[in-house]
């Protein structure tokens, strides 16, 4: 079996990571893992708890295990266990340990980290329009991805300039 490089492309809401992930699995014909957490939360039709986080993450969990199996060399991934890190201390201020433990054997290889330098658009299942905001977010993911000592490219500017930065970034570990 071939060693799969997991790759997550994670930042705030609305900075192009749906996108961004799904270019760069086709420019490497290869998959995307998509959000667990949007269908979730869509089919919860009420206000999600800390109990659903934990839901979300064995969900997210098991897409990517399913994926894996799939894909070509290299697998992105349109979310991980950091973001469910961030968003549950961020709601909740606590972060329950069974995100924790799966982050401490973490399979991500690599990050790219989506600036917030698009504007925001509306959706039921985002919370944070506020560019202050916006930015704490940024700046609190771009902390949780320095202390894993994973590599980690920032992308900015439009979907091409962002597609274009992390190409170079991902030929240059792979």
């Amino acid at each position: 079996m071939n060693k799969i490089f997991k790759i997550a492309v994670v930042g705030g809401e609305s900075t192009g990571k749906t996108t961004l992930s799904k270019a760069l699995a086709l420019t490497y014909e290869t998959l995307v893992v998509p959000e667990y957490a949007r269908d979730y939360l869509l089919a919860l039709q009420s206000e999600y708890t800390e109990s659903d986080l934990i839901q979300i993450a064995k969900g997210q969990l098991s897409l990517e295990e399913k994926y894996t199996l799939k894909a070509n060399k290299l697998l992105f991934l349109d979310t991980d266990f950091l973001v469910l890190q961030l968003w549950s201390e961020m709601k909740f201020n606590t972060c329950h340990k069974y995100i924790l433990n799966h982050l401490s054997t973490n399979s991500v290889g690599a990050y790219i980290l989506t600036k917030p330098d698009f504007d925001w658009v509306y959706d039921p299942l985002r919370e944070h329009p506020n560019v202050r905001d916006r930015q704490l977010i940024f700046r609190w993911y771009q902390e949780l991805i320095l202390s894993t000592n994973k590599a980690l490219c920032i992308v900015e500017g439009d979907n091409e300039q962002r597609l274009a930065t992390s190409k170079k970034f991902i030929n240059n570990l792979i």
